[in-house]
């Protein structure tokens, strides 16, 4: 990653034109005061200053990375949550091997954008009103029996060449205090996508997450467990 940037949400770097920059994306209002969009580039010192803006961004990346996250699922043993399907809202978790292309494919629970309440909670508490530092509006978690599996899991992203990870906390190392998160443990990993598609969107540089859990943690955390585990991070105050 790019020095000193990869805890950051970055707008598209901002360059005068000149002969290094041929290839670049034509905008007539960024032409009118002597700019350009510089694709892939990203620049530590025009930090994203909205949220909506911020939101925006996690919405378009947010439609291209499902393709990635059902690839790098059949080749872990990944599992998503599911519709149990007996009308009791019961979360299931399954593998995509066997869901994908079955009529099984429309009971998965795919995670949607972090709720606008949260993301302001998170920012106020912990971010001193930096939006720049939000780094999970896209967020996505793939479900894992073991911790090899995990590590197949990781490799898979690690290899994706359409993938610039930015940065990894390992929740699931001995030398992690897991009191800080309830006893919850993890392997999640920010990442940029850089696609065809958010080439053309703009949105190269967006910051997503992607959180790889064990089962028994998963199950823990679809049920009650989680309804306590925001009770305790209100009283922290986080």
């Amino acid at each position: 990653g790019v020095k000193g940037c990869s805890t950051r949400q970055f707008q598209r770097r901002m360059s005068r034109p000149g002969k290094l920059h041929a290839k670049q994306t034509h905008d007539v209002l960024l032409d009118a005061i002597g700019y350009q969009t510089v694709p892939r580039m990203v620049d530590p010192s025009r930090m994203v200053k909205s949220l909506d803006q911020l939101y925006a961004s996690a919405a378009a990346v947010n439609a291209v990375v499902l393709d990635h996250l059902k690839r790098w699922a059949l080749k872990s043993r990944g599992m998503f949550p599911c519709d149990s399907g007996s009308g009791d809202g019961r979360v299931v978790y399954r593998y995509w091997k066997d869901v994908e292309g079955s009529p099984s494919e429309r009971l998965v629970r795919w995670s949607c954008l972090k709720k606008h309440s949260r993301a302001m909670e998170k920012m106020t508490r912990s971010l001193s009103d930096d939006p720049s530092r939000l780094l999970d509006l896209c967020r996505h978690a793939i479900v894992l029996d073991s911790p090899h599996d995990v590590a197949v899991c990781l490799g898979q992203v690690a290899i994706d060449q359409e993938v610039r990870i930015e940065r990894i906390k390992n929740r699931m190392s001995l030398t992690y205090d897991s009191g800080v998160t309830a006893g919850y443990r993890d392997l999640s990993i920010n990442f940029r996508l850089i696609t065809p598609a958010t080439l053309a969107l703009g949105v190269e540089v967006h910051v997503c997450e992607l959180q790889l859990v064990l089962l028994r943690f998963a199950e823990v955390r679809s049920n009650e467990g989680h309804k306590r585990y925001i009770s305790w991070r209100n009283l922290r105050g986080v």
